[in-house]
């Protein structure tokens, strides 16, 4: 059973694909006794984990219609045995979990403390069940095998792959500096004290200890060599986008970016309104604007039926090999670690619209961003967007200091006046035909002005 890295069973060799798990309860009744020793958990616990909020005589018809639906799709009526008030997942059968492999192996690594071993062990890891990155009943086998992970690179020396997980971790930064005091690296090693620096006082509130300190000495007194020459770099795009009465809204991007840039605190900003609203023509004048050594990523949301699986972050990728690489096995860790390489912008649009894996990715990264220096800008229809919508569940979780809410407003009517160089009584018709709507204001004074159009 493979739990790492996406959700898969064979029964007998057999792979049961994952359009046969029509019935949630049934999914989530089999993933969490496939994390459980030998595959057996208690009724009550199995309660407490899938229904929470039932007693245990409410959740009981639940449970048995779950096991009932399990039995069906991995084709064996003892798939799934209650017997007493333990709940068994192929009690009679041998159960190969890809995850308990893991941790097996880790542990017999870590216990040699052989960097080769750890190494070996790494590769049976991945994320578990990225597609339930919401269950909660997940948080504590997912943090045990995070925390799996972190040693073992630690053990392996992986201190890059370490941070990426882990950007507060002292010791990986302190190995990373000694690795450049080593080479006699002073322009990385510098630049690695820095992001040290910014990470520390960002994540936990401190300054680099006395260790840090003396290899960053060492490496001041290195001699830097003669520099090159600066080259002026050329500007982004000649094409700038102009906006009528977005100033307010345009420098909160780009004091948002600035904090990332210059002080590497991170920050999600939530560009919201009605439909035509200008938030495209927003992004694209904060974009126009911006240092052309800062990595931008841009994708979107498409209306669609059935939506592509985390596609505006492929729409990102198709341009950029390293998140391409990132998203071959669809990590959100590793699109992090991309976007902490350097100053980064991304923007994802239109994410009313976003499929779940997509809402689950921006979840993650929206979380971890504040430790990073990246901006990540998110637009969507504020309309619509009623308690029962996806969206409505990831705008709640996202608050703090690091989240910044950009709110576009209809056009005034000294707007309209400027925009499209009309008479004021003009104006004031197309603002009442429009009611300030940029994308109907442009499209009416494309025409010709309010001439024939009524009320």
């Amino acid at each position: 059973m493979q739990l790492l890295g996406g959700f898969v069973v064979l029964v007998n060799g057999a792979p049961i694909t994952a359009d046969r798990w029509t019935r949630r309860g049934a999914a989530a009744l089999v993933k969490l006794l496939a994390l459980s020793p030998d595959g057996r958990l208690h009724r009550d616990r199995v309660v407490d984990a899938l229904w929470p909020e039932l007693t245990v005589d409410v959740a009981l018809p639940r449970l048995h219609k779950a096991a009932h639906y399990a039995r069906g799709v991995l084709g064996d009526r003892d798939a799934v045995v209650l017997k007493g008030e333990v709940i068994a997942l192929f009690p009679g059968a041998r159960l190969d979990v890809d995850a308990t492999t893991f941790e097996a192996a880790a542990e017999d690594a870590l216990a040699v403390e052989s960097p080769d071993s750890c190494a070996e062990a790494l590769k049976l890891a991945g994320e578990l069940l990225p597609d339930d990155l919401s269950e909660p009943w997940l948080e504590e086998p997912r943090e045990r095998l995070r925390l799996r992970v972190l040693r073992l690179l630690r053990g392996a020396g992986r201190w890059e792959d370490l941070l990426a997980l882990d950007p507060a971790n002292e010791e990986a930064h302190v190995e990373l500096l000694r690795e450049s005091v080593l080479a006699g690296d002073r322009t990385n090693g510098l630049r690695r004290y820095a992001r040290m620096e910014r990470v520390l006082h960002t994540e936990l509130g401190l300054a680099p200890g006395p260790e840090a300190v003396v290899l960053r000495d060492r490496l001041l007194a290195v001699d830097p060599g003669p520099q090159p020459p600066p080259v002026a770099a050329p500007p982004r795009d000649s094409g700038r986008t102009h906006l009528v009465e977005r100033d307010a809204e345009l420098a909160q991007l780009g004091t948002a970016c600035e904090l990332a840039v210059d002080e590497g605190r991170g920050v999600v900003v939530l560009v919201s309104g009605e439909a035509g609203a200008g938030k495209s023509a927003l992004v694209r004048a904060f974009l126009d604007q911006l240092d052309p050594a800062i990595r931008v990523a841009v994708g979107g949301c498409d209306d669609l039926l059935a939506p592509r699986s985390l596609g505006p972050f492929r729409d990102m990728a198709e341009n950029d090999a390293e998140l391409a690489a990132a998203l071959s096995g669809d990590r959100p860790a590793a699109l992090l670690r991309v976007f902490s390489e350097r100053s980064s912008v991304v923007v994802v649009e239109d994410i009313h619209w976003a499929d779940d894996a997509t809402l689950d990715a921006i979840r993650f990264l929206a979380r971890r961003f504040p430790g990073i220096p990246a901006v990540l800008v998110l637009t969507f229809r504020d309309t619509g967007i009623d308690a029962g919508h996806p969206l409505r569940q990831l705008l709640g979780s996202l608050t703090g200091t690091s989240v910044r809410r950009v709110l576009l407003p209809p056009l005034t009517v000294d707007a309209v006046r400027r925009l499209g160089a009309v008479a004021p009584g003009e104006a004031v018709e197309i603002h009442r035909v429009t009611q300030g709507n940029p994308f109907f204001v442009t499209e009416v004074l494309a025409g010709g002005g309010t001439g024939g159009v009524k009320g």
